[in-house]
């Protein structure tokens, strides 16, 4: 063999290398723009199916099979889904979790002739006992919206539904999260196509699959042995930071005969007694976990409204519960459980801008015996807010969940929006309120968590916290959608399942999640 001959076995096998090398590109390209990737094992039941584009095609026809099958053939003949569209990404929604699927998109030209089709491909849904309508379920009591575009996530489960009370996604147990589901708070969908939840001592960002993007910094402890480093509110911001609600501990000389003093929480120093109680926080982490500004309470009020000397009764403290950040304005709203109250601060300064005070709890207002024998009460035309939740502030709106109450389920709860006056020194003025007394499967007051979300400019979403109703109602009261999420006993017996807060997802804002 000569020197030519050598030289051409080397560029034959280089351009035979060279094709192989390309192949295999080609079919990873191919592979990674097609979803569900194969064999996957799903955590929603409204999917994302992506093929390659093809530029001769007018169409692409979806088939959507129960079980695995083999060929075409079967696959035609099991077709659960068939759906066509004019893109190569198509929406659908699967009908069962813990299911094996088979799909497959056919190209069809302009006088509907197929052209090609995908690969055949397969996926499962996955299980968790939150979409299990036999331990979990989500009760619908009446439906009269229209728009059927609009999902409820649920953050005691982690599991959002449809206004049909079915079960279409669920958060998967997060890989780097050591905790319960149950001691979850605060989910929410962002408007980077990703959603938000904190943990009690964690917070993450991930998508739409479970899979962590984000979480902050976890180097705290517990402050206290009930009270977590992160509480109530966790936001992403629109410059693609982060902001929390946290805790510190603050210590207060205690003066005078302090009626069930918490020795547990407290100390003793130079012959002085100092309780310790927790005092709200609010921490703004950049992407890499830096913290760039905080903000605390403890500037803003006195240590007896801290430490919680209120009738000569010790509380927890003034309870920070939210924060609402209007970026647009840089204004941030925070709202205080336990004294009723609602600040106004300047971003970044802190410098404070308003307070607005409700009325102080019945706890701090009247004996045991007057609460006990008040019955289930409904005062709408009482102006102000109590123990309230929830603060939002939009299109120069105030919406806030008012419990109403700290300990009586009595005292009915009530969704309400309020107009800030035009001064700093003035008060809010409530414009519209809707009581929580609705119906007798749950009670009309709720003690813990609650909260308001504007669907629309006429339309509200409503959860009531701790009496777990979830409902829709519009500015001329009329009650759109209701519904209580239940859980199953030891015992068998159904339950109303507490949450903290409910969001809600449009269908059509689906797309950024499911084809980020």
């Amino acid at each position: 063999m000569n020197g030519l001959d050598l030289q051409r076995l080397s560029l034959s096998s280089m351009l035979k290398k060279l094709l192989y090398l390309l192949t295999f590109l080609s079919i990873n390209v191919t592979n990674a723009q097609i979803k569900p990737t194969k064999n996957s094992v799903l955590n929603y039941r409204v999917i994302g199916f992506q093929v390659p584009a093809n530029p001769k095609a007018a169409s692409y026809i979806l088939r959507v099979a129960l079980d695995s099958v083999v060929n075409e053939e079967y696959l035609e003949r099991r077709t659960e889904i068939e759906l066509q569209s004019s893109s190569n990404k198509i929406i659908a929604t699967v009908p069962y979790f813990n299911m094996s699927y088979t799909w497959q998109v056919s190209y069809a030209d302009k006088t509907g002739k197929i052209i090609g089709k995908s690969p055949i491909s397969y996926f499962k849904t996955g299980y968790i006992k939150y979409v299990d309508s036999s331990q979990y379920k989500l009760r619908v009591l009446k439906n009269n919206i229209q728009d059927k575009n609009i999902f409820v996530m649920l953050d005691n489960s982690g599991v959002m539904y449809d206004l049909d009370g079915y079960p279409v996604w669920y958060l998967p147990k997060l890989s780097s999260l050591d905790t319960n589901m149950h001691i979850m708070r605060d989910l929410k969908p962002t408007n980077d196509g990703t959603f938000t939840a904190l943990f009690e001592n964690a917070i993450y960002e991930f998508d739409y699959n479970g899979k962590v993007l984000w979480s902050g910094p976890q180097n705290g402890v517990k402050l206290l042995e009930s009270t977590p480093v992160y509480h109530h509110e966790f936001t992403k911001l629109k410059n693609g930071h982060y902001m929390v609600a946290g805790n510190e501990i603050i210590e207060n000389e205690m003066q005078g005969d302090i009626k069930d003093a918490d020795t547990g929480n407290t100390v003793v120093r130079n012959n002085k007694r100092y309780r310790k109680s927790t005092s709200g926080n609010i921490l703004e982490y950049d992407k890499s976990g830096k913290l760039v500004w905080s903000w605390r309470s403890s500037d803003i009020f006195p240590s007896n409204e801290i430490t919680g000397f209120n009738n000569r009764r010790i509380s927890s403290g003034t309870h920070m519960n939210s924060f609402y950040f209007d970026e647009d304005s840089n204004v941030v709203y925070i709202g205080f459980r336990n004294i009723s109250k609602i600040l106004k601060i300047k971003y970044p300064s802190g410098k404070l801008i308003a307070m607005y005070s409700g009325k102080m709890p019945e706890r701090f207002q009247r004996s045991e015996r007057a609460e006990a024998v008040r019955g289930n009460v409904v005062n709408e035309d009482e102006e102000m807010f109590s123990s309230q939740h929830a603060c939002r502030v939009e299109k120069g709106r105030v919406y806030i969940f008012n419990n109403n109450t700290t300990k009586s389920t009595d005292f009915a709860s009530m969704a309400q929006i309020y107009k800030e006056p035009e001064s700093n020194s003035g008060m809010l003025r409530k414009i519209w309120s809707y009581p929580c007394n609705i119906d007798t499967f749950t009670t009309a007051g709720s003690p813990t968590g609650g909260s308001i979300y504007p669907i629309s400019d006429t339309t509200m979403l409503v959860c009531t916290g701790g009496s777990g109703r979830v409902f829709i109602v519009d500015m001329k009261k009329n009650l759109l959608w209701n519904a209580i999420p239940y859980f199953k006993r030891m015992d068998g017996e159904l339950k109303p399942l507490p949450q903290y807060r409910v969001s809600y997802l449009r269908k059509e804002d689906l797309y950024m999640f499911l084809f980020k």
